[in-house]
């Protein structure tokens, strides 16, 4: 069943269009991220659904976004209703000036909730949802500034959730938090929206995060939508150039090389056309119907579990990842055969 429905949305900041012409469905209870570089409309699109985007000045909106069937840019739409079940988190940690409590039992107290006991109810169990209850029950009196910033993170989570939102749109919300607190927040957040059944979007630079967290990808690009589909699609079927080139890294074979595949092969690839390959499509063990290609080591990236090899090879670059077996690494000038199959090589 759908939850949205966004039909030729174009929006303008003043004479500047943000977003073209794009169109998406969102099933209810799931989690889509938006992902592209810096600039392409993914947060512009992500706060259209709570209608944070009136705020600003000389901006405009074309076509459609239905939430359950009505469309919220309807004159007969109630904005601060709306907000109550649209919730919103962003990149950066926004405690209130008040205590831990009173920040995540706002929401509820400026909607006209006056029954203290379920308040008190309410704010221990979404705190408990944020997995924060058992590091600060004992100073919800306290004020939320002096909390760290995945503390603070989780308190405007739980600010977010405590109305019980149908939607719940988070802008980048662990990007300022140190690595570990990242994967470690990745996973609750990953828990919480299993448990509430949220419908959930998730803006995010971080491809592992998209990759990990969603059921579904938007691939923005310059205010298009490139692409959507599931992690595996948008990773291992990718419709354009700028789709397969922007997820996750990839070997780039131009000319020569291109040529070499297909001597080898048989294959018909275009050699004046780029041809993509996943790094973890090149192996070094030889297997039917792979072709070799031989390279000079440049540079070595060891990172523990994976070393990742820079390789020159017909004067292009190769990039080859080897798990860590504790043996050896290759040095600067070493040789490695590379071997690949000439049908895990994208063209567009």
């Amino acid at each position: 069943m759908n939850k949205i429905d966004a039909k030729h949305v174009n929006f303008f900041y003043g004479d500047f269009q943000a977003l073209k012409d794009i169109s998406m469905t969102i099933e209810e209870k799931s989690v889509v991220a938006f992902i592209g570089p810096s600039g392409c409309g993914k947060s512009t699109f992500l706060r259209l659904f709570n209608r944070m985007n009136d705020l600003i000045p000389g901006s405009r909106l074309e076509g459609e976004i239905l939430i359950d069937g009505r469309n919220i840019y309807d004159k007969s739409v109630q904005v601060d209703e709306l907000r109550k079940s649209v919730g919103m988190v962003f990149q950066r940690p926004n405690p209130f000036p008040k205590s831990i409590f009173e920040n995540v039992a706002y929401g509820l107290r400026v909607n006209g909730v006056k029954d203290n006991e379920f308040i008190r109810h309410r704010v221990e169990e979404t705190l408990k949802g944020a997995a924060l209850w058992d590091e600060v029950k004992n100073k919800l009196k306290e004020s939320a500034f002096p909390l760290s910033g995945g503390q603070q993170q989780r308190v405007a989570l739980a600010r977010a959730i405590v109305l019980e939102p149908k939607i719940l749109c988070l802008d980048e919300p662990l990007s300022n938090l140190d690595a570990k607190l990242r994967i470690d927040m990745r996973m609750e957040l990953k828990r919480l929206q299993k448990e509430l059944g949220i419908t959930t979007l998730y803006v995010t630079h971080d491809q592992e995060e998209a990759l990990t967290l969603s059921d579904r990808i938007a691939v923005f690009n310059n205010g298009y939508v490139e692409q959507v589909g599931t992690p595996y699609e948008i990773y291992n079927e990718s419709k354009s150039e700028f789709v397969c080139d922007f997820i996750g890294d990839i070997n780039r074979l131009k000319g020569e090389l291109l040529s070499e595949v297909n001597t080898q092969s048989g294959a018909n690839l275009d050699t004046n056309k780029t041809g993509f390959v996943r790094i973890e499509r090149c192996i070094s063990e030889e297997k039917a119907g792979y072709v070799k290609l031989t390279g000079k080591v440049e540079e070595a990236e060891f990172s523990g579990v994976l070393t990742k090899y820079v390789l020159e090879c017909h004067g292009q670059e190769l990039k080859y990842l080897e798990k860590n077996d504790g043996r050896r690494l290759y040095q600067e000038n070493e040789q490695i055969d590379l071997y690949i199959n000439p049908q895990d090589i994208m063209q567009f």
